[in-house]
C-alpha cells in the first residue's frame, strides 16, 4: 500500500514500514512524534522538556483536576503551536471534547513515562526502509516536529521532505488543498 500517516499514525507507519517491508510500496508521514530521534539531536532534549513542561503537565494536571477543555487547550496548543486552540472553529472544540477521554489517556501516558511513551525508533531502523517517503512539516508547527522531520530524512535513504504553508501540526485539516496537491502526485510518482 502507500501508507499515509498523520502524527502518532505517522509513527505508526513507520513501524509498519520497518517491521513489515513487504507491505508497503511508500511512506507520506505527517509530522511523526518520533521522539527517540528527537532528543539525540543538539537542541532535542530541551525543546522535548519545554514540551512536557509547558503542554503535558499542565494538561495532565488540568484533566486531573476536572477541567477537561483547560486538559484539551493545553494539549492542543502544545501540539498545534501557543494560542491555536482558540483560533479553531467551535465545531472542532466540540470534537475535541468529545474526544476528551482519549486524550486524556495520552497525555497521562506521555506525562508519567516520558519519552518511552513513544515506540523506540532509531536512525538504524530508518535506514532499513528503502521505499520512498514523503515527509510533511507545518510550516507553523513547533519546531520539534521540523527537527524530527530533518533527522528522519537524513536517515531514510529514500526521502524528501515538503512544507505545507500557513499549516501547523494539524496540516491535512488547515490546509487540505495543499496537503493534497503534495500527496497525490508523490503517490503517482511512486
Amino acid at each position: 500500500v502507500h501508507l499515509v500517516g498523520h502524527s502518532y499514525g505517522a509513527l505508526t507507519s513507520l513501524l509498519v514500514a520497518r517491521d513489515h517491508p513487504d507491505l508497503v510500496h511508500s511512506l507520506i508521514l505527517g509530522e511523526a512524534p518520533v521522539m527517540s530521534m528527537l532528543v539525540i539531536t543538539p537542541e532535542g532534549e530541551t525543546l522535548f522538556r519545554e514540551f512536557l513542561e509547558g503542554a503535558i503537565h499542565p494538561s495532565h494536571a488540568a484533566f486531573q483536576n476536572g477541567e477537561i477543555e483547560e486538559g484539551v487547550r493545553r494539549f492542543i496548543n502544545g501540539v498545534l503551536g501557543d494560542s491555536v486552540y482558540h483560533t479553531l472553529p467551535p465545531e472542532l472544540h466540540l470534537t475535541m471534547l468529545e474526544n476528551a477521554r482519549e486524550m486524556k489517556g495520552e497525555v497521562e501516558g506521555i506525562s508519567s513515562e516520558m519519552v518511552d511513551f513513544f515506540p523506540n525508533f532509531t536512525c538504524s531502523d530508518a535506514k532499513g526502509i528503502t521505499v520512498p517517503v514523503l515527509l510533511m512539516d507545518g510550516e507553523n508547527s513547533p519546531k520539534f516536529f521540523g527537527l524530527i522531520n530533518n533527522a528522519l530524512n537524513r536517515c531514510l535513504p529514500n526521502s524528501e521532505v515538503t512544507v505545507i504553508p500557513g499549516a501547523s501540526h494539524d496540516l491535512k485539516f488547515q490546509q487540505p488543498t495543499v496537503f493534497r496537491e503534495q500527496v497525490l502526485p508523490f503517490i503517482a510518482r511512486n
